[in-house]
């Protein structure tokens, strides 16, 4: 049993990598990285985030980066992205390893970027 689970971790790990790994890359590649403040980082505690709970200021959380996704959601008032203001929506966007599909999603996103997340004080 004990292996079994050792295997299910490493496995998670393994994932979770990818997934780091791919969001990364579509960020290099996109040039959505917004680096503000002098080219520093935004950075924005749970309790920021969570502020920002409805579609007329909606911020989201996939992975450690923060979007500010207000201006889609007007743009796409119709999209499903307004149930996750305010919290983590990266099992949401980003439900399984990296695919096409996967990406599309995050794409859609990723030029909304404002920020990563930090823990509260």
């Amino acid at each position: 049993m004990r292996k079994r689970n050792k295997i299910i971790f490493i496995a998670t790990v393994v994932i979770l990598l990818g997934i780091t790994l791919g969001i990364y890359s579509i960020l290099k590649n996109t040039g959505s990285v917004d680096y503000q403040n002098n080219g520093t980082v935004q950075e924005i505690t749970f309790q920021e985030l969570k502020a920002h709970n409805s579609s007329k200021d909606c911020w989201i959380l996939v992975t450690a980066s923060v979007y500010d996704i207000t201006a889609y959601l007007q743009d796409n008032a119709h999209s499903d992205y307004a149930s996750y203001c305010g919290t983590d929506a990266t099992k949401n966007i980003l439900p399984n390893a990296p695919g096409a599909e996967s990406q599309k999603k995050f794409k859609t996103i990723s030029q909304f970027n404002i920020g990563i997340i930090v823990p509260s004080n």
